[in-house]
């Protein structure tokens, strides 16, 4: 597995918790806002790799001083039992675990979730089922498995959380709406985009919807807002 990059000390990725934020390459998305391109191939050799031991060995020092681990991508469960290898020792440490992931992996995220392997699971939630494609940037994209992992988690007793970036141009109020009915408000979370390189370099020079607009779509449908 590709260990791309560590943010050794965050604040936001897994609030109230002090993590590290451990960056792993390989997406099987193309999600055109995408503000992680070089994240997306398995292998980018512009970035180096970190090795799992320096990893591991950096976390054992760091004992006290963090409480937790971000596991996020690229997309951490394409690499299937790579992953929970990585996840083990590190649990051992006493290390909370929060994982990030798009859902496509509900088998999995299943099996993870069932060995009480992590503490807190974010999934990404595109928009609604029926139009994954366009967002994924996959043709005839078939999101059941996108529902699955929705399933596995409102059926688990983990900690989770659905986000969804408000894009511009493949977002607006109905969309939020029916997202929002397909997952559930009460763990859904909204976010506005925000313009970066972006793997379509077109979304880089949208314009995000204001924030007061996320907001009052927010509040008309009793959603969070981040």
């Amino acid at each position: 597995m590709k260990i791309k990059n560590v943010e050794k000390s965050s604040l936001v990725d897994y609030p109230p918790h002090i993590c590290a934020t451990v960056f792993i390459g390989g997406c099987n998305f193309r999600c055109p806002w995408c503000y992680n391109p070089t994240l997306i191939p398995k292998d980018n050799k512009s970035l180096s790799d970190i090795p799992e031991h320096e990893l591991l060995n950096w976390l054992e020092k760091r004992k006290g001083k963090l409480d937790s681990i971000c596991l996020t991508g690229g997309e951490p469960t394409i690499h299937g039992h790579e992953l929970t290898s990585l996840i083990h020792p590190i649990k051992s440490m006493g290390y909370k675990i929060k994982l990030d992931t798009n859902g496509s992996n509900p088998s999995l995220l299943n099996f993870i979730v069932k060995n009480s392997m992590v503490d807190y699971v974010a999934m990404d939630i595109k928009g609604d089922f029926k139009n994954y494609s366009k967002y994924v940037g996959i043709p005839d994209f078939d999101a059941t498995p996108i529902e699955q992992s929705v399933m596995v988690l409102k059926s688990s007793d983990v900690d989770h959380e659905f986000r969804m970036t408000v894009v511009p141009s493949l977002h607006d109020k109905k969309t939020i709406e029916k997202t929002a009915s397909q997952v559930g408000k009460e763990n859904l979370i909204l976010q506005n985009f925000v313009p970066a390189e972006t793997i379509n370099p077109e979304f880089s020079k949208l314009n995000p919807y204001e924030e007061s607009y996320i907001k009052e779509i927010a509040n008309e449908l009793n959603i969070k807002v981040r």
